[in-house]
């Protein structure tokens, strides 16, 4: 299982290309955050954000075998995708499935053994923990083991899906982060309160509105609005979800698809172009994108604008 920290000297296992041998004792005290320390399990696609660390995993484990030691130095929240793992902490026991995540608070010393013959994969969410306390209410986890609604488990695997295949979305990945832990938590989670003023949902909701069409060409992320807008991340994620019924990700995909929409129309033969124009990250991005909301191509549409305009 994700995080486990063995007593024999362990390495870490690089996401991509090749990095040292990595000592977990020395990490600590230099307060490094290492990603996967176990011998022979395989990091699979990761994501750094501004919220959290996301990272998939692959446990190369047999039946029977046992790992122990603490969990890494920020909170984190690990979902098993396939197989099973039996994870114990202080007096709990608890078997993580694909049904179950277990929840950990910074350095929980835990041990996990696999019951089940087969290996278990999965994905781990290292959590900032200003991030966490808003969100949950209280600084603490109270049960290890938390039971996965259907909806959540679903936005997880899709999420560690497209991790696999590649480069995340930062500002997506954030929102996805921040509706897990909402998931997760239920009725735990911080309710959304309106305090009014320069920093009331209104007031913040159109200041991000207007920075979104300002710089619609940028890498924009949920951290960054929400640091310009003077608010935190989890309080502009859930206004703009109450108040624009969708998340700003979704929002500025359409202002994005709306301005491709235009100039497509209007006869534009770059689409490498304007795809990068309109902050799509290449030309099958922004196809792909676009096929989805419309049900055809970009290409196709520019080829029935053109048709129409000849037989006028």
């Amino acid at each position: 299982m994700g995080g486990s920290v063995h007593s024999e000297r362990t390495t870490f296992v690089p996401v991509r290309g090749s990095q040292p041998a990595f000592d977990s004792a020395r990490a600590v005290t230099r307060g490094a955050v290492p990603l996967r320390r176990i011998p022979g399990d395989h990091v699979r696609g990761q994501c750094r954000t501004a919220l959290g660390t996301l990272f998939g995993w692959q446990c190369t484990k047999q039946r029977g075998a046992r790992a122990a030691g603490a969990f890494e130095s920020q909170p984190s929240i690990t979902f098993v995708l396939s197989g099973s793992c039996l994870v114990r902490t202080g007096r709990h026991e608890a078997l993580v499935d694909a049904a179950a995540a277990a929840l950990f608070d910074a350095e929980t010393v835990y041990e996990s053994s696999h019951p089940v013959a087969g290996c278990d994969r999965g994905g781990t969410l290292l959590v900032d923990p200003a991030t966490l306390d808003e969100v949950l209410g209280r600084p603490n986890f109270q049960s290890p083991f938390v039971a996965v609604p259907a909806a959540t488990r679903l936005r997880v695997r899709w999420l560690f899906f497209l991790l696999e295949q590649g480069p995340l979305d930062v500002l997506w990945a954030e929102e996805q982060i921040l509706r897990i832990l909402e998931g997760l938590l239920g009725d735990r989670a911080a309710v959304f309160r309106d305090g009014g003023g320069r920093h009331g949902a209104r007031a913040v909701v159109e200041g991000a509105r207007e920075i979104v069409h300002l710089r619609l060409a940028e890498k924009l992320t949920l951290s960054a609005l929400a640091a310009e807008l003077g608010v935190s991340p989890f309080r502009l994620h859930r206004a703009f979800r109450e108040l624009c019924g969708q998340t700003l990700h979704r929002y500025a995909q359409a202002l994005r698809l709306g301005g491709a929409l235009d100039r497509l129309l209007a006869g534009e033969r770059d689409l490498t172009g304007l795809a990068l124009d309109l902050g799509f990250n290449s030309h099958s991005h922004f196809t792909q994108t676009f096929r989805d909301a419309f049900g055809l191509t970009p290409s196709s549409l520019r080829a029935r604008a053109a048709m129409r305009s000849a037989t006028r």
